[in-house]
């Protein structure tokens, strides 16, 4: 009797972690379907980047998304134009360099690094789904949002240890990440604002017109101001190929 006892207690105590891992997943999950929840789009982005000392340099590039793909081309200042990095997943980018004509797959070890004096390196760029990575836990709550913490995966061709996200309850959208290295330090922040509403036709999805990375450590800073969102467009077959990163924006 006494051992059915112990066993029933047992049970108990563990059933409230089962939930709670059901219930990040759950979260995450929703998350990444809110955030992704078209067929594919196109916006123009303004970025900032601003160095400690109070300096800043200002491009443009225009963004396209389908799928696992994302295209991004350089149309301003006129040094950068005909740049361009293509992500076909999570873990194959390549990058075209007007300068040398050709275009080029990055290597693993250098996806983490920073792209174009940004504070964002073509991983962060790439990753569209965090659930394909991370293994997600509540780590705390508010009554607005859930904290939560995300390890990466066994296995996972990625260079972030862990993640931080500030998820919205209202709507399953992101306001900040922060992002930590294999050694557990904080690295930057992702500050995401000003979400809007949208209807695709595969339903309701959100997307922020403004987010903000910090360097942990200089405080240097790139801000991304998104406008001209497209929907649904109709793109050619070979639209995210090698070939067609090579064409001069349009």
């Amino acid at each position: 009797m006494r051992k059915v006892v112990l066993l029933a207690i047992a049970a108990l105590l563990v059933l409230p972690t089962f939930a709670r891992a059901e219930d990040a997943a759950e979260i995450l999950a929703k998350t990444d379907a809110n955030l992704n929840n078209f067929s594919n789009l196109h916006m123009t982005s303004t970025m900032t980047v601003k160095a400690s000392d109070g300096t800043a340099k200002v491009r443009e590039i225009k963004v396209w998304l389908q799928g696992d793909s994302r295209m991004v081309k350089f149309a301003k200042p006129a040094s950068d134009v005909g740049i361009a990095l293509l992500s076909t997943d999570s873990k194959t980018n390549f990058v075209y360099l007007p300068e040398y004509k050709k275009v080029r797959r990055v290597a693993s070890h250098v996806r983490n690094q920073t792209f174009m004096g940004t504070d964002f390196s073509q991983e962060d760029m790439a990753i569209l789904r965090y659930a394909d990575e991370f293994t997600p836990k509540v780590e705390s709550e508010t009554a607005t949002h859930w904290i939560l913490e995300l390890t990466r995966k066994p296995g996972a061709d990625i260079s972030y240890a862990k993640l931080q996200l500030t998820v919205k309850k209202e709507n399953h959208t992101i306001d900040k990440i922060v992002y930590h290295d294999n050694s557990g330090v904080a690295q930057k922040t992702e500050e995401r604002a000003n979400y809007s509403k949208h209807q695709s036709k595969k339903g309701e999805y959100w997307t922020m017109s403004k987010i903000t990375m910090t360097d942990i450590k200089t405080g240097h800073q790139t801000v991304l101001e998104n406008s001209g969102l497209q929907i649904d467009l109709t793109l050619e077959p070979d639209f995210f190929s090698e070939r067609n990163l090579k064409r001069p924006v349009q």
